[in-house]
Formats: C-alpha cells, sequence, structure tokens
C-alpha cells in the first residue's frame, strides 16, 4: 500500500492503454444536460456522442459539476490501494470540479483520516493536462512518495502551457464558460 494513486478526469485525454499501464483512474469531467436527459462523461455518453448532440442542437445542451458523492466513492476505492492519493483537476477557472474534489476531500477526512488527499488544479485542460497526470504517474510507478509526486505535478504544470483553436465561442458559451 505504498504507492501513490493518481487520478484525473476524462477531459486530460488519458488514453486508456496509459491509464492501465501506470494506474491512473480516470474519471468522468461532468455530467452532461441535453434536451432534459442527463448523461455522465465518458459513462453513458462518449465524446463523439457528446460532440453530435451539441452540433444538432446547441440551445439543448449544458453541462454541470459532478457529485461530491461521485468523487468520495472514487477516493474510498483507491483509499483500499493506497493511503497516498493525487487527484489532478481541471483548471478550477474552467470547471467546479476543483471545489467539489476538496468537498469530497473533506468528507473522506471524516470517514479515513490516515488517507493522504492532495487536491490539484492543473490550472490548464486537455493535453496540457494530460502531461501533468503522466508525470505525476511515472513519479508514482517509480515508488515516490507523495509530497515527491506533487513536487513533479507542480514543476510540470510551471513548464506547461496549454494553447487551444477553437472554430466558435457558442458551445464554450453554452455550458457556461
Amino acid at each position: 500500500m505504498a504507492r501513490v494513486m493518481v487520478m484525473t478526469d476524462s477531459v486530460a485525454g488519458i488514453p486508456r492503454n496509459l491509464a492501465e499501464e501506470y494506474h491512473i483512474t480516470v474519471v468522468p469531467a461532468a455530467n452532461i444536460i441535453f434536451d432534459g436527459h442527463n448523461y455522465i462523461d465518458g459513462v453513458t455518453l462518449s465524446a463523439t456522442e457528446a460532440y453530435q448532440l451539441i452540433k444538432k442542437d446547441p440551445d439543448k445542451f449544458t453541462t454541470s459539476a459532478l457529485n461530491p458523492g461521485y468523487f468520495l466513492e472514487e477516493y474510498k476505492k483507491l483509499s483500499q490501494k493506497s493511503t497516498d492519493i493525487l487527484h489532478i483537476t481541471l483548471s478550477s477557472a474552467l470547471s467546479a470540479n476543483y471545489k467539489t474534489a476538496g468537498l469530497a476531500g473533506e468528507m473522506l477526512q471524516k470517514k479515513s483520516p490516515k488517507t493522504n488527499l492532495h487536491i490539484f488544479d492543473s490550472k490548464t485542460v486537455a493535453g496540457a493536462e494530460g502531461l501533468i497526470v503522466m508525470a505525476a504517474a511515472r513519479a508514482a510507478t517509480q515508488g515516490k512518495n507523495l509530497e515527491e509526486v506533487v513536487a513533479i505535478a507542480e514543476k510540470t504544470k510551471e513548464k506547461t502551457r496549454g494553447l487551444m483553436m477553437l472554430d466558435t465561442l457558442r458551445y464554450v458559451y453554452r455550458t457556461g464558460r
């Protein structure tokens, strides 16, 4: 139980084979709401399907943050494998997940006070977030402790920049960003 467990969201774009190889837990980034129906990102609706829905009718598409209970359940599962957990979230400027993870972390500390949970705001998204996650996961796989893994994630964040080009801001606006 000495290994640091790394967790992130689907926005980081970690391929399944790397998530398995480096023992990265990937959770959904959001609830997706389309035309009154609720979906969970990457669980009940793929990214391709979500994109098709937003193109079909952007006015019926929105997102909301996951419930803290969702993160709490994942933290409990990971705490059975290790006492040290690093959760790397997408930017707190773009999502409520960092705040929601903090609420779940407070609940975890009451139920499992010996678990060391560090919630890390990547301050970025997509591939840039993925680079931070992979650096942390490699360090965890090499046997680094939580403090060392967090330091590596921080150094990687300082050196990482993500640039994106959007065809339109319409979809970003529709999801509340």
